[in-house]
Parts: C-alpha cells; structure tokens; sequence
C-alpha cells in the first residue's frame, strides 16, 4: 500500500520531492494505526529517515471543510484531533481493500463512520474530487455472529460456497 499511495502522490504532483512524498505517504497509512503514545517515536522515527525534510501545513481541504460542516448538521462538536482521525480513516479507505475501527466504547467510532459517509456522499453529489468521494453503502456484519466460513466463503462437497462479504461486494 505505500508504494501504491506514493506513486498515486506523485502522479499528484510530479515535480514534487520523492523524500516529502514518502515521508506523507508514511505518515497518512502508519499513524493511523498507531497508538497515541507512540507517535512521538513515530515521528522521531520519520524525522531520522527523512532530516531536512519539512512538509507544507495542509490547508482546508474540501472534505475537511465538509466533515465540519456535517459535523455541525448531525449536532456533533467538531474537534479537530477527531476530525484528523476521520481524515485518516479515509486515506486508509483509499489505500486499502478492507478496515476495521477499533477503539474504546464510546471513543466515537460509530459517529467517525456516519460523519465520513456523509461527507463523501456530498462531495460526491458536489462534483469534488478526482473520484475518490463516492456513494457509500453500509452493510453491518456482526463478526461474532458467524463462523469464518459463513464470513468468507469455503468449499463445501468440493464445491465453493461465497461468503456473505462475497455476496455483499457481488451485489
């Protein structure tokens, strides 16, 4: 996934220094799976991979701007280390086939998800974005509730038998 982010930057912004755009495609897939406490070695890390290398404050970007203002419709309070967290969900989102949110009860995972939903959906709607903000479709599977094989599929009298995520992504 990060070379595949990497390249994805640099088509972005072919003039674009390769040591900036590593450093950010690291930082958007790896921080988000880290715990608090250890981003500071993160980082510490990132710094001695890349010295010099300083990367440009992003500005209101347009799902910022979007998660913010569906924030407010949803009468949810916009704080800005949450609104980081949901940017990151969906760099994630982007760079990989499948995520989980896992977190602490009442941490805001639930609410994370409907906000970026919304936000994507509208840009969508919008015209925003070079097609990255899309229509979204919630299915909620309750991994406890099935086996392995009724999640993903197995084969059955020598026969194969989908999953309800095959099914799912099928329809």
């Amino acid at each position: 996934p990060i070379s595949r982010a990497a390249g994805a930057f640099k088509r972005i912004d072919p003039d674009g220094s390769e040591e900036a755009i590593l450093y950010r495609t690291m930082q958007d897939l790896i921080m988000p799976k880290l715990v608090y406490m250890d981003l500071p070695l993160f980082r510490a890390l990132l710094g001695d991979l890349f010295p010099g290398v300083e990367l440009p404050e992003e500005t209101g970007s347009d799902l910022k701007s979007m998660l913010e203002r569906k924030c407010g419709e949803m009468g949810l309070q916009v704080v800005d280390d949450w609104i980081t967290k949901i940017i990151q969900i969906f760099d994630c989102k982007v760079a990989r086939h499948g995520n989980m949110i896992v977190g602490r009860t009442g941490a805001g995972k639930s609410a994370a998800w409907k906000v970026l939903k919304a936000a994507m959906e509208q840009l969508c709607e919008d015209g925003k974005g070079e097609g990255e903000f899309q229509k979204v479709e919630v299915y909620t599977i309750n991994p406890l509730a099935l086996s392995n094989d009724e999640i993903y599929g197995c084969f059955e009298s020598n026969e194969w038998r989908d999953g309800i995520l095959a099914r799912v992504m099928r329809d």
